[in-house]
């Protein structure tokens, strides 16, 4: 049985994670992602304290760009929080950052940096 968690306790908790998801879509991707069995308390701590840290070098919507669809699924939050949490390190000793940034063979890279 999986326990309903309040979702504004969830947002009020962890507000740049729920900024980034969409505060339209936090609480049933909060809901989906205890129903996960993962540990999802981790999860967004972690996701929690690397988007602070961003967020003190991007604005958030270059972060909603590239993370929200990533967080809002279930199968590919942990890829994206790892994402995360490299990019905030690197971004700790680099002197921009940039996210999803085309290359010249049209993809994206995930991020760029500048030291």
């Amino acid at each position: 049985m999986t326990r309903r968690i309040d979702a504004k306790m969830l947002q009020d908790r962890f507000p740049i994670l729920s900024e980034v998801i969409g505060k339209s879509h936090a609480d049933s991707t909060f809901q989906k992602l205890i129903a996960s069995g993962l540990d999802w308390e981790a999860l967004c701590h972690q996701a929690e304290s690397d988007l602070r840290y961003l967020s003190r070098c991007l604005d958030i919507q270059p972060l909603k760009r590239a993370y929200a669809a990533d967080l809002g699924n279930t199968k590919q939050i942990r890829q994206a929080v790892y994402e995360i949490y490299t990019a905030a390190l690197l971004a700790s000793v680099s002197n921009e950052i940039q996210l999803d940034v085309p290359t010249k063979e049209g993809k994206d890279c995930d991020f760029r940096i500048k030291i």
